[in-house]
């Protein structure tokens, strides 16, 4: 290959480095480095053989028998992976089975365009989809956390309504008393404007040579009730006021075998 100028004495030295580091065939460095074309390999192993040798760089019967010398290094373009050639018509085909094939190709090519662009197409949607989903992520999480906070109110709610069962139960009952309370009032209220109406009967004398009385007894309304009072000397008058309040009627004590007088008063 140095002989030929399809190589480079300082192309060859690395060469011989990375096969050194690599332990691969010398031809398969040189052709992965891009320094000579697989073809070059080819007709280098079939000189060296002597004659034809198929290799796994192709067939060749040698640099000088295949009808012109190998193109010289530099000129070698770098080997790329490239898509299988569609099948050449032969020479001779019919030229509507060529026509046929031209456009079997032509329509290849533009489905192979199509389906590209659909794949662009398809990777721009997902794209868009994704960041749909980051949008939305946080809402999602926002409605989960409201949708938790009205579980837990349902789980409430049978604790709640029995509260307010209680609370309406209980102000029922309050309701009943305090109208209870109010009629008894009522009834006090009028029981107090009749006594107030009712003419009061004169005091009954004293027995003749009998003393006065020196003591005698008063009615007070208070917060429970009615009691009885004792107080020191006769009854006052009605319409008396007193420190105990107006005496509204003075009558018999009404304790059994009690001569004293009782003075009804209001406050």
């Amino acid at each position: 290959m140095l002989d030929e100028g399809l190589l480079r004495q300082e192309q060859l030295d690395t060469a011989l480095a990375r096969q050194r580091e690599s332990d691969r065939p010398l031809g398969e460095v040189l052709v992965s480095l891009g320094y000579v074309s697989p073809g070059a390999v080819a007709n280098v192993l079939a000189e060296q053989h002597g004659g034809l040798l198929k290799t796994e760089y192709g067939i060749s019967a040698g640099l000088h028998r295949n009808g012109a010398a190998a193109a010289p290094a530099e000129a070698a373009p770098r080997v790329q992976p490239a898509p299988a050639p569609a099948p050449a018509p032969a020479p001779a085909a019919d030229p509507k089975l060529l026509e046929r094939w031209r456009n079997a190709v032509a329509e290849r090519d533009r489905l192979l365009v199509q389906l590209g662009q659909t794949v662009r197409d398809q990777d721009a949607q997902l794209a868009s989809l994704h960041a749909e989903v980051a949008e939305l992520r946080p809402r999602l999480e926002a409605a989960e956390r409201e949708a938790e906070r009205g579980r837990a109110v349902e789980r409430e709610v049978p604790e709640l309504q029995r509260q307010a069962a209680n609370a309406a139960a209980k102000a029922q009952r309050l309701t009943v008393e305090l109208r209870r309370r109010d009629e008894r009032v009522t009834e006090l209220e009028l029981e107090l404007a009749a006594a107030r109406e009712r003419p009061e009967p004169p005091p009954t004398p004293p027995p003749q040579g009998e003393p006065p009385a020196a003591a005698h007894l008063v009615l007070l309304a208070g917060a429970e009730g009615y009691e009885l009072a004792e107080r020191d000397g006769p009854p006052p008058a009605p319409g008396t006021a007193t420190p105990d309040g107006t005496v509204l009627r003075v009558a018999r004590s009404p304790l059994p075998g009690d001569r004293r007088a009782c003075v009804f008063v209001t406050p």
